[in-house]
């Protein structure tokens, strides 16, 4: 009888601690742990100690809620704005931001997110064309899709925050890809070319300028000069005008003797010797006409 009374107060205590510690769950710091009590959430923890009741009451599930998790689709043909298809494929970083929702809201979370992502950039890819998305539009593409993307996920509940959507690959199919970088290529050399004529022109137009003001600037200086002169004279002949009407003798005898001044300057003298014969000089003898001998 002792031996029974043993054994019973043994399971009576023995019970509620088997209980306990089956229903004693740790939460390490970064994870959080959704409750569950008969399959409805009940509560999410952080990290510590904590107590739920023993399953199939309650149970736990734990979540990494710092984590950055990483998903790659699948490369995908699309269609561009200007009907040209290309290639695309991306990588989708993310973290748990509701752990009961991330757990609840969908049978598999991260497939339907890439679901959401491929939709939002095949629509993405349908707006722009090939040579905006091969260029500048590739940064814009990531935006956009993790931008709608992260819109998608919260209108459906997962519990999910995008961290960034980044283009893997990006490139025209593989059977043109040949003729595109043959287009490309042309492409280059036609910009290269309207580049240069544009820096041509730049200059030439400067410098064509610069010359057209010099030519302009030595003409009015030309002019300047001619007026000046004109003007001189003038006021010398209009002296001489008024000087001839106040003295006319003077006048005359002044013009008289600048006019033998001037002869003088042009003409030059030389003296010849008692009996020397002066000869005439001949003209000289026209083109091509013989010369006559003496």
């Amino acid at each position: 009888m002792s031996r029974a009374r043993s054994l019973g107060l043994g399971l009576g205590l023995g019970l509620p601690l088997l209980t306990l510690a089956a229903g004693l769950f740790r939460v390490e710091a970064g994870e959080a742990a959704v409750v569950f009590r008969l399959g409805a959430v009940r509560s999410v923890e952080r990290s510590g100690l904590h107590l739920r009741a023993p399953w199939p009451i309650e149970s736990h599930a734990r979540v990494a809620i710092n984590e950055v998790r990483r998903i790659e689709t699948g490369k995908q043909r699309l269609l561009t704005a200007d009907t040209n298809l290309i290639d695309l494929q991306l990588v989708v970083q993310y973290t748990v931001a509701d752990p009961a929702a991330f757990l609840v809201s969908a049978d598999a979370p991260e497939d339907t997110l890439t679901a959401l992502v491929l939709a939002e950039a095949a629509e993405a890819v349908a707006s722009q064309e090939v040579d905006q998305l091969l260029t500048t539009g590739r940064a814009e593409l990531e935006r956009r899709v993790a931008s709608r993307a992260e819109a998608g996920a919260s209108a459906l509940g997962l519990g999910l925050r995008i961290g960034g959507v980044e283009v893997k690959d990006l490139s025209p199919p593989p059977p043109v890809l040949d003729a595109f970088n043959d287009v490309s290529s042309a492409r280059g050399d036609r910009e290269t070319l309207a580049l240069g004529a544009e820096s041509y022109v730049g200059q030439a137009i400067p410098e064509a300028r610069g010359a057209a003001s010099t030519r302009a600037s030595v003409a009015q200086a030309r002019a300047a000069t001619r007026v000046a002169a004109a003007r001189g004279d003038v006021a010398r002949f209009a002296a001489l005008v008024e000087a001839d009407r106040a003295q006319p003798a003077a006048t005359r005898s002044r013009l008289w003797a600048d006019s033998l001044r001037r002869l003088q300057a042009q003409t030059h003298l030389q003296g010849l010797p008692p009996g020397a014969e002066l000869r005439a000089a001949e003209p000289p003898p026209a083109a091509g006409a013989a010369r006559t001998p003496r």
